[in-house]
C-alpha cells in the first residue's frame, strides 16, 4: 500500500508541476484548466480510497496555491 501511495504522489506531483507552466502567449488559462482537472483527479482518488485523505488534501491544497499564484 505504501509504495502504491508513493507512485501516486509521484505521479500527481508531475501532473501538478506540468499544469503550472504557462503557454507560449503567457496565457495561465490552459495551465488553470490542467490544474482543476488534477484536483477533480484527486478527489477521486481519495474518494475511492486509492490515496489517504491527508496526502489528497496536502496535493489539493498546493494544487490551489499554485492556481492562485497563476491568477496573479
Amino acid at each position: 500500500m505504501l509504495a502504491m501511495v508513493k507512485e501516486a504522489k509521484k505521479s500527481f506531483m508531475t501532473d501538478l508541476n506540468t499544469g503550472g507552466r504557462i503557454d507560449e502567449e503567457g496565457k495561465a488559462k490552459p495551465g488553470i484548466d490542467q490544474i482543476e482537472a488534477f484536483i477533480d483527479k484527486v478527489r477521486t482518488e481519495i474518494t475511492k480510497g486509492e490515496i489517504p485523505v491527508t496526502i489528497g488534501q496536502d496535493l489539493i491544497k498546493k494544487a490551489s496555491n499554485l492556481i492562485y499564484l497563476l491568477k496573479t
